[in-house]
């Protein structure tokens, strides 16, 4: 330690512990993030306040999506029917997530429990 060697040792240990936390962290939202569908008993309010809540957990460690393929996330992993889906669709405006999210809330409300999975 008292040395210029001992130091870049103990940095060296250091960073080896602390980047595999980093990268172990980074893993965890990506699965936290990619794996989340919404429950059948959730709005889609509530389903879109946590689908993005998660996400930037994500995006905190350098995972960002395109906008267009987030919007397509945000509907995909909704539990939505095949109707419902193509209902979101065809109401949003273009492709964005911001499009797609205000779609989804005009579209199933903040009451209505959507999602039959067919």
């Amino acid at each position: 330690m008292n040395s210029d060697e001992g130091m870049k040792t103990l940095i060296q240990t250091l960073d080896k512990l602390f980047l595999q936390e980093n990268i172990d962290s980074a893993y965890d939202a990506y699965k936290n993030f990619d794996g989340f569908r919404k429950p059948s008993d959730m709005n889609i309010n509530d389903y879109i306040v946590e689908f993005y809540q998660r996400y930037q957990k994500s995006v905190k460690h350098k995972m960002t999506l395109p906008d267009a393929v987030l919007a397509f996330k945000l509907l995909d992993n909704a539990n939505l029917s095949n109707h419902e889906r193509q209902l979101a669709l065809t109401a949003s405006t273009d492709l964005s997530y911001d499009k797609m999210k205000s779609a989804m809330k005009r579209i199933f409300g903040q009451n209505r429990h959507s999602g039959q999975n067919n």
